[in-house]
């Protein structure tokens, strides 16, 4: 009838905002992983130059004594500077970055259950075939979704993507850097 197909075309225009949205949260979960990554990085990197400063403050003030027997000004010989407030400013912008994604993610996730509280209501109204095609149609997104977040690519961490770009590094590359 002429009202089962207007529902119908109606839960396609649903779906294909669904698709839409679906891809969208992907991306930005994918965005969020890697700014976690950097933020890990950052903070790493961050604490081993604190330590390595604090060695090199140390190595000063147990060798001052000895410089100056022999008539020499330590700080005049050796002289650092560590800039770690560039690290922690870097570190500071890529927190900001990561909470604008999970503040686009909660949005995004808040607007993907409104359109599927919609695609319920409106599957509801549909005849049994149409509900089993539905439910193939939700099943079939769901697997895809799934599929994707395993295979992933060579820049998101933890996909098989990643694995195998990091395993082609390793039987190819680092032989080669290591032999250097």
């Amino acid at each position: 009838s002429e009202e089962l197909r207007g529902k119908s075309q109606e839960l396609n225009k649903y779906n294909e905002k669904l698709e839409t949205l679906l891809t969208e949260i992907d991306n930005k979960n994918k965005s969020l992983k890697n700014i976690l990554q950097i933020i890990e990085e950052l903070k790493k990197i961050e604490n081993e130059l604190r330590n390595k400063e604090e060695e090199l403050k140390t190595y000063i003030e147990e060798k001052r004594v000895r410089y100056q027997k022999l008539g020499l000004n330590i700080e005049e010989i050796l002289s650092f500077s560590f800039k770690i407030d560039l690290i922690s400013s870097k570190l500071e912008d890529e927190k900001s970055t990561k909470d604008k994604i999970e503040k686009s993610l909660n949005e995004l996730n808040q607007e993907r259950h409104e359109i599927e509280t919609k695609l319920k209501e409106l599957s509801q109204q549909l005849t049994e075939p149409q509900k089993k095609y539905q439910k193939y149609l939700d099943d079939l997104r769901n697997w895809e979704n799934k599929k994707n977040q395993i295979i992933g690519d060579e820049r998101t961490f933890d996909t098989l993507k990643w694995y195998e770009n990091e395993l082609k590094y390793v039987e190819e590359e680092l032989e080669h850097e290591i032999s250097n």
